[in-house]
């Protein structure tokens, strides 16, 4: 929605480390990883001319990261929450069949990227698969075609229940 209503590429960044487990949504003008101050968000980062409704002025780097760049990490979205999966909670296949990745995304690019063109469309397919850790609730969003629709589907096990093969979509 963003990229249509702004009419520019949008991005969705995924950084599957260890130590940072989040994602990160903007726009790049260089190289698609939204870390370049002077280079990201098409240098309105930094730009006092832009209207402080639309994005605050004197952006700084935040745990290396422009500060105009929105970063969500799992850890604020709830305890134990992870791309991926767990040893002993790993679901033994992806909605229709398809293999889930041990980083949990299976976006081409380092780092995988999701990009999201003016029209809404794209040409990375792809899905991001989250897990709480503790039970094994697992959940797949995926892009499924070029005009960037996107589903949602929740594994029917869990850490009690790892054979089952079945996933239920819910958007």
């Amino acid at each position: 929605a963003m990229a249509i209503k702004e009419n520019r590429e949008y991005l969705i960044v995924f950084d599957t480390t260890a130590g940072n487990q989040r994602y990160m949504i903007g726009f790049s003008n260089n190289d698609n990883d939204l870390l370049d101050l002077d280079q990201d968000t098409f240098g309105i980062c930094n730009d006092t001319d832009i209207p402080p409704d639309r994005l605050p002025n004197g952006d700084i780097l935040v745990n290396g990261v422009p500060s105009c760049v929105r970063v969500i990490n799992l850890s604020d979205c709830g305890n134990n929450i992870i791309f991926g999966y767990t040893a002993g909670t790993t679901p033994p296949n992806g909605p229709n069949g398809l293999a889930v990745p041990s980083s949990g995304v299976n976006f081409s690019g380092t780092p995988p990227t999701a990009e999201f063109d003016s029209d809404g469309s794209t040409d990375k397919l792809g899905s991001v698969y989250f897990q709480q850790t503790i039970r094994g609730y697992s959940y797949c969003v995926r892009i499924s075609n070029s005009s960037g629709s996107m589903n949602m589907w929740k594994w029917d096990g869990d850490a009690d229940n790892t054979g089952v093969t079945t996933w239920t979509e819910i958007r």
